[in-house]
């Protein structure tokens, strides 16, 4: 069932509209960044827009970052739950970074 959610939903029928919605999240990050500081900080905005092409890596099938094999209906569930435990690393790791960028700075 896990394996059948994350191949046809998560990066399947439904990988645009999660990458979407995150590009959505990242771009209003990013304004109320402008709003709340007076310098321009590349760098957080560099950062922000690193951890949203971090998704698309990561939402693909494919064996794009080194290491990680690639996945489909036959692999193993290892695999699975090794590309679902990144997928959520990295998830709160961009909400995190999101975070610090839009209210603590």
């Amino acid at each position: 069932m896990i394996k059948k959610i994350l191949l046809d939903y998560v990066m399947g029928k439904y990988r645009k509209y999660i990458l979407a919605i995150l590009m959505v999240i990242c771009i209003v990050s990013i304004i109320l960044h402008f709003l709340n500081s007076t310098l321009l900080d590349i760098e957080g905005i560099l950062i922000v827009v690193l951890g949203y092409f971090a998704f698309i890596i990561f939402t693909n099938k494919g064996a794009i970052p080194p290491g990680i094999p690639a996945i489909d209906h036959n692999s193993n569930m290892f695999f699975i739950y090794l590309r679902i435990f990144i997928i959520i690393v990295f998830l709160w790791y961009f909400f995190n970074i999101l975070y610090e960028i839009s209210f603590l700075s």
